[in-house]
């Protein structure tokens, strides 16, 4: 379709006639007349209008005064009369429409009372005066106008989306009143999403076993709409419990933050119990799911974190299965620590936990559970998986009550530098030892403490075994050296080595790292010589864990 743009405003006649011009070719269809033209026409009649319309400036200020959108979309002649009341004003003296005229025209459709089509059409009034706000040289004051017709504009629009919105909910309220009268009376269809719909009105999704209702309803609408879905959502509730109580393990997943997920919703929730491996399951369904379906889908739910927790924490669970035993699996120099090991979640601080005097025969006891006895810490390496390391720091913080339950270390990493602060029994769970913002993997500890105790047993150089140190622990050279230092390491010149002399210029004295031997016995007997002076006997504690084990094992 095509129209002219080439007009000629030489005359109102011209720009008629430049209007009605026929296509340029074959193709090519004249466009049907538009408001402006027609308006024109109109006004083309109108003696008055013809006499201002005189020169080629004042034709065009006419043609683009006709150019105002018809938005309220009443008659012709009264978008007509509009127009010419416009130009008129535009070719008075002033040159303008007059301030007074337009507050009025303003004033008059500020209202946000009203129904729908009362509403509606006070909006496309005022979008008329916001265009003619927006035109140059309409008004004196253009800013001013545009803010406030822009404002009407704004709070009639507000008011309409409320009277829309209300009309929408006492439409589907009423509906739904209907539905819990008549249960044929509307359909209720639940889909694979599980998006739920009353007849044709879409009332909530179906998680789990939790139905949500429109998040668009509140107060009466959002319990009209609750007791509706509920009351045509009892099979759907049987026939998913069904299918939970005979899903595959696999199709059960526990996720970080203590969540059980199934079929894409969160179906239970982890809670403290009365022990670390064995905490509880809420089970997440509203009241609807009840009876025996509730307690075998409690039982299904149950069942699937023991043998989760046995499967990936399988060495922890058989020592605490050996801890309990009644029989003579474990030693009692044994026992305690695997109560110990249980209850944290896998790890000790040896610097804080409660270890037997006969530490030799407790560890004897223990490698055949996988447990290590280090010199920083007593653990499980069998724990220190990704998986493993993650269910266990998962564990601890249920028990704990921590919220919001942290993120286990990424896997693959032997050390890292925190950027938070979190529980540092949490960090031991998942398998990390922190020192001065740096968590490190309990094995790797280890492995750190023994290359330095080679190293000042064998007076190896500490330049050479800086980088070995910061290999382990994928840190720069400085950082490797403040973790030295922390666990009773600092380095000293070495008096024995010889300064030898290339060209003229000597060497400077070799380092080497030492231990003070007063700390690293008083801190661990076991690994080294035997004090020179023997201790006095301690006291017996009748009311340590130890005592009251050897008191049970007499009895038994």
């Amino acid at each position: 379709q095509w129209r002219n743009s080439a007009l000629n405003f030489f005359s109102l006649n011209t720009l008629l006639e430049s209007l009605d011009a026929p296509p340029p070719g074959k193709g090519f269809a004249r466009a049907r007349p538009a408001s402006d033209m027609t308006t024109l026409r109109m006004l083309h009649g109108d003696e008055a209008i013809r006499g201002m319309a005189h020169a080629p400036a004042a034709i065009r200020k006419l043609w683009e005064t006709c150019q105002l959108p018809d938005f309220r979309k009443l008659s012709t002649d009264e978008h007509a009369s509009l127009v010419g009341r416009l130009y008129r004003y535009l070719m008075s003296d002033a040159g303008v429409i007059p301030e007074d005229w337009l507050a009025n025209q303003v004033a008059y459709l500020d209202v946000i009372e009203g129904d729908v089509d009362t509403l509606s059409g006070r909006l496309a009034q005022i979008r008329t005066w916001t265009y003619a706000a927006n035109r140059p040289n309409w008004t004196a004051d253009p800013s001013h106008w545009q803010a406030q017709t822009r404002a009407v504009e704004d709070r009639l629009s507000d008011a309409l989306h409320e009277k829309l919105t209300q009309r929408f909910l006492d439409r589907r309220t009423s509906a739904l009143m209907r539905h819990l009268r008549d249960e044929e009376h509307l359909a209720l269809n639940l889909d694979d999403s599980g998006a739920v719909s009353l007849g044709e009105e879409h009332v909530g999704k179906l998680e789990g076993f939790r139905f949500a209702a429109d998040p668009r309803a509140e107060g009466m609408h959002g319990r009209t709409l609750r007791a509706a879905a509920l009351k045509g959502l009892e099979g759907a509730f049987g026939a998913r419990a069904r299918a939970l109580i005979d899903a595959k393990d696999a199709d059960i997943s526990l996720s970080e933050h203590g969540q059980l997920w199934w079929n894409g919703a969160v179906v239970g929730r982890l809670r403290a119990a009365a022990h670390p491996l064995s905490p509880a399951v809420d089970l997440l369904a509203d009241d609807i799911l009840s009876g025996g379906a509730r307690e075998n889908v409690q039982a299904r739910l149950d069942d699937w974190i023991n043998s989760h927790i046995k499967r990936l924490l399988t060495p922890l669970t058989m020592l605490r299965d050996a801890a309990n035993a009644r029989d003579t699996a474990l030693p009692g120099v044994a026992r305690g620590i695997a109560y110990q090991l249980a209850e944290a979640a896998g790890t000790l601080d040896r610097s804080v936990a409660i270890l037997p005097d006969d530490i030799r025969a407790a560890e004897i006891a223990l490698k055949r559970f996988g447990v290590r006895i280090g010199r920083h810490s007593v653990f499980l390496p069998a724990l220190l998986k990704p998986a493993s390391a993650a269910l266990a720091g998962l564990l601890w913080a249920v028990h704990a009550r921590v919220e919001p339950i942290p993120s286990p270390p990424s896997p693959g990493l032997t050390s890292f530098e925190l950027d938070m602060a979190l529980p540092g029994p949490f960090m031991a769970a998942t398998g990390f030892r922190v020192f001065q913002r740096r968590a490190i993997r309990l094995d790797i500890l280890e492995r750190v403490d023994a290359t330095l105790a080679q190293a000042v047993r064998m007076k190896l150089d500490a330049g050479a075994l800086q980088r070995e140190v910061s290999s382990l622990l994928g840190c720069g050279n400085d950082e490797a050296d403040t973790i030295a230092r922390t666990l009773g390491y600092r380095k000293v010149q070495n008096r024995e080595a010889k300064p030898s002399v290339a060209e003229g210029t000597p060497t400077p004295p070799q380092e080497i790292w030492i231990r003070p031997r007063d700390k690293q016995q008083a801190k661990h007997p076991h690994h080294g010589a035997k004090p020179a002076v023997k201790e006095p006997a301690k006291e017996a504690n009748n009311s340590s864990p130890f005592a009251q084990l050897k008191a049970l094992i007499d009895t038994n």
